[in-house]
């Protein structure tokens, strides 16, 4: 029987190895591609599609947003998911599926009916992928016409999510690094968003209207309100919705603010605004809870609690969308300024502030701290985005 010499073998420092030839004189160097029992493995395996901790604590969605360190920040974010994944819903009825198919009671389901919560903790997130982001937030600019800085705000949401998603296990990294490669734009609207500020005239011209109309309605006060005090104070429209009419000082004519980051700042409200929030008061009998409700077609307005037998409402307070379609309608009712409508969101208000402000040769500093702007940088981009 022919006897075979075991080989001698040499580690090197980099990782390779010699096969060493004790008969010949000459070495025969080789790169290991032997994988170790042992070694731990390059990738980690994504969770199973029915691992319950994609619906919990893995949820890449709820790890986000608890991130967040302002409450403001978890809502705006959530809401932007939300419309996130009704969009996503709709893209998969399209094509004659559900985005809930793989859940048990997937005929169940009604997005309508959920909370922000309950759907973002539902959305199987394991099955986004690159190609889903950029048709969504492209049906999001198109189709629901909305300003750069909201598009960018969605993606900016996404990626994080993606993010999340990476650590949690539930998308795969490759998918992920493609979702991440999506940047932000700094670009104007492309659907030829506002140059000029709005200004204290046009605002004046837009209540004046308002309360042309006869009879004068609750609706009618309220928006006149919502527009007065937009310009009046430079809020952002998600200080404006969190306002109660207990945190206005009608002595002292200011209010405490809770901003960014649960920054709290007292904000002085002009006269002429305050005698509106006197008459919501006072025509709506709002004495106490959110300042600016949700008002029904009947004109009837929503109540956090039972009084005089007016029924009580599990959500009284509007939604920034909300606003931002009163403003919109507003807009193309007035007959010099219809030419806006599709343009004008209630943020459009608050560079008017500062805009007007400016213009009136106050402080950049001042002015920063008026809108809550840690950075006076902050301001002067508003500054410059104007014409």
């Amino acid at each position: 029987m022919l006897s075979v010499a075991k080989p001698k073998i040499r580690l090197n420092a980099d990782g390779s190895y010699e096969l060493i030839d004790t008969g010949a004189s000459q070495n025969v160097s080789m790169k290991s591609e032997l994988v170790l029992t042992n070694s731990e493995p390059q990738t980690e395996l994504l969770l199973s599609d029915d691992d319950i901790r994609q619906s919990g604590e893995r949820n890449p969605a709820f790890l986000y947003i608890n991130s967040l360190n302002s409450t403001q920040s978890q809502k705006t974010m959530s809401n932007l998911l939300c419309k996130f994944v009704e969009i996503w819903e709709q893209l998969e009825n399209n094509s004659g599926a559900s985005l809930f198919a793989s859940s048990a009671n997937a005929t169940e389901i009604r997005i309508d009916k959920m909370n922000n919560s309950q759907l973002l903790l539902l959305t199987p997130w394991r099955k986004l992928t690159n190609g889903i982001v950029l048709s969504v937030l492209s049906i999001y600019e198109h189709q629901y016409n909305v300003s750069v800085s909201r598009l960018n705000s969605m993606l900016v949401a996404i990626r994080r999510v993606a993010q999340k998603a990476k650590t949690a296990r539930v998308i795969a990294a490759d998918e992920v690094e493609l979702i991440l490669d999506n940047k932000v734009t700094r670009k104007a609207n492309s659907s030829g968003g506002r140059i000029q500020a709005v200004t204290l005239e046009e605002t004046q011209s837009l209540i004046n209207h308002i309360f042309s109309a006869q009879p004068i309605t609750n609706r009618d006060i309220r928006d006149a309100g919502i527009f007065a005090f937009l310009f009046g104070t430079g809020v952002r429209v998600s200080e404006l919705l969190s306002l109660n009419m207990q945190d206005i000082s009608f002595e002292s004519m200011q209010t405490r603010i809770i901003g960014k980051g649960d920054k709290v700042r007292v904000v002085d409200i002009p006269s002429s605004v305050m005698a509106l929030i006197r008459l919501i008061q006072d025509k709506c009998q709002i004495t106490t809870g959110p300042v600016f409700r949700r008002i029904s077609k009947s004109d009837t307005i929503a109540q956090e609690t039972d009084i005089g037998g007016r029924k009580r409402h599990s959500s009284v307070r509007l939604t920034p969308q909300a606003v931002n379609e009163m403003i919109k309608k507003r807009y193309a009712s007035h007959p010099e300024l219809a030419q806006y409508a599709l343009h004008t969101s209630a943020h459009d208000f608050r560079r008017g502030f500062i805009t007007h402000n400016a213009k009136a040769g106050h402080n950049t500093l001042i002015i920063s701290e008026m809108v809550g702007h840690a950075d006076p940088n902050s301001t002067i981009r508003y500054l410059k985005e104007t014409d």
